[in-house]
């Protein structure tokens, strides 16, 4: 049972419709009891949560559901939430409000500023010196006071910096996936785009490891969080540098990679089996083995994002039917 495909109904085959549909009541019978708004993504987060767990045989009470939901959305990218939005909201209009003041006071100033001038070609002209020593005490204030407008504009532009910093930083944690350190879907997909924009011979790795509820039933799900970011390191490790790689939710993970032969790919693939094959997790003295199966595919001309992404999920659900740990080239 493909929970992520189902998602679309383009991905549905016939002989899944009736299944699709049992699913569907479950999720609306469920969001309308608990009185969950149904937008599109509430949907969609629960729609994955009962497949899931129905494909895994879960028991479906109500506190069953609610416990798999934070298991398995737990890795949702980290977003700006509100309050931080609010909080850098409120300091960008307090900024706006406070340059909109500085601007209304030069804009004074500098009407004051032509004013002394002119004030001073008429005491010049009529030679009235009493009046010189007044003069020189206004354009001294107005000296200060737009030095202290000068500050004010220079602790503006180091609020707006401090800003620019806060948005780059919440915008890089909505592409990173928080367990693992990796990139998340969003980041997969925004990437996918680029690199078939910019790259030739672009190639998609799928893995997943295998029999992974298995290790949380016997290990608990701590466990299943070590090796999640075992794999991720070894990931890192074991890729060329600058390949960026992606954590696309659960036990799935992708590479993408380019400007390589179909052989390189393969071999690359087999390298990282053979590691992942041959490593072991250590968790209260307990050694956790593990395997994971490998999917490849290579970008054709004039495809659909999805058309590509389908075949490398296709790969790797075939190295699973074909007895798992293993790499499949579709």
């Amino acid at each position: 049972m493909n929970c992520k495909g189902w998602l679309s109904v383009k991905n549905v085959d016939i002989d899944d419709t009736k299944k699709v549909s049992e699913v569907a009541k479950e999720t609306l019978a469920f969001m309308a009891k608990h009185h969950i708004p149904l937008t599109p993504k509430n949907y969609e987060d629960w729609f994955f949560v009962l497949c899931n767990a129905i494909n895994e045989k879960h028991l479906l009470t109500e506190q069953n559901i609610f416990l798999l939901y934070e298991e398995y959305l737990k890795d949702k990218p980290v977003i700006l939430d509100d309050y931080a939005a609010k909080e850098v909201s409120d300091e960008l209009k307090n900024v706006a409000n406070e340059s909109e003041n500085i601007i209304s006071r030069i804009d004074s100033n500098i009407d004051k500023h032509r004013q002394y001038i002119k004030d001073s070609k008429e005491v010049i002209e009529k030679q009235e010196l009493g009046k010189i020593d007044e003069l020189y005490k206004k354009i001294d204030e107005l000296e200060k006071e737009n030095k202290k407008l000068k500050e004010k504009i220079n602790k503006n532009i180091e609020k707006l910096d401090n800003l620019q910093d806060k948005f780059e930083e919440y915008k890089h944690l909505s592409y990173i996936d928080p367990l693992t350190g990796l990139y998340n879907r969003r980041g997969f997909e925004k990437e996918l785009k680029r690199v078939i924009n910019s790259s030739k011979n672009v190639f998609l790795i799928y893995l997943d490891i295998d029999d992974f509820k298995k290790i949380n039933d016997q290990y608990g799900h701590n466990a299943g969080d070590e090796v999640l970011k075992d794999i991720g390191e070894i990931l890192r490790n074991f890729i060329r540098k600058g390949t960026k790689i992606f954590r696309l939710g659960g036990e799935e993970f992708a590479i993408i990679l380019s400007d390589l032969t179909q052989q390189d790919i393969y071999k690359i693939a087999e390298r990282l089996r053979k590691v992942i094959e041959n490593h072991n997790v250590r968790i209260d003295e307990k050694i956790v083995s593990y395997t994971a199966s490998f999917g490849i595919t290579e970008y054709k001309d004039n495809e659909s994002l999805k058309e590509f992404v389908d075949r490398a999920d296709k790969a790797m659900y075939e190295a699973k039917k074909n007895g798992k740990n293993r790499v499949v080239i579709l």
